[in-house]
């Protein structure tokens, strides 16, 4: 199997601005009826091709750079940071304006849920205790007896 070139960033450029300017007189070609609709084809994916390839490359050079992942580890610490300490203040503050206006937190709202449950509880408990007990369910008729009857 034969190994292919490594991609030449500067025929990819080439390639891309070659297809930029080719692809409108080719949209025309075909409008006009001259030329059909694979020429038009053709000439986007040689863009594309180009522009993935040349994309592609970059991206490979940047994460080569030993560079790059110093800069990127220092911006994720200090984003963490700042993440830290946003959800840190949110928290500050929303707790003063929260109890300040009234409002019920998380752990009350649960408390009166674990109350709630329990009234419900016990209701049911009152509700089975103060229900008459049914009585015995007379047994089924049999088919032959009800015919009797006519």
């Amino acid at each position: 199997m034969a190994r292919k070139a490594p991609p030449n960033p500067r025929q990819d450029v080439s390639i891309i601005l070659r297809a930029a300017l080719r692809l409108p007189l080719s949209g025309a070609r075909v409008g006009l009826g001259i030329a059909g609709s694979d020429e038009l084809a053709s000439t986007a994916w040689e863009g594309y091709d180009a522009s993935i390839r040349l994309a592609s490359a970059s991206i490979d050079a940047l994460y080569a750079d030993p560079r790059f992942g110093d800069v990127a580890s220092g911006a994720i610490k200090r984003w963490l940071r700042w993440q830290r300490f946003g959800a840190a203040f949110r928290g500050a503050a929303l707790a003063l304006v929260w109890r300040s206006l009234g409002l019920a937190t998380a752990a009350d709202m649960h408390a009166l849920h674990a109350e709630i449950r329990s009234l419900g509880e016990r209701l049911r408990v009152q509700r089975d205790l103060a229900a008459p007990r049914p009585t015995r369910i007379p047994p089924a008729r049999e088919e032959a007896d009800v015919w009797a009857e006519w």
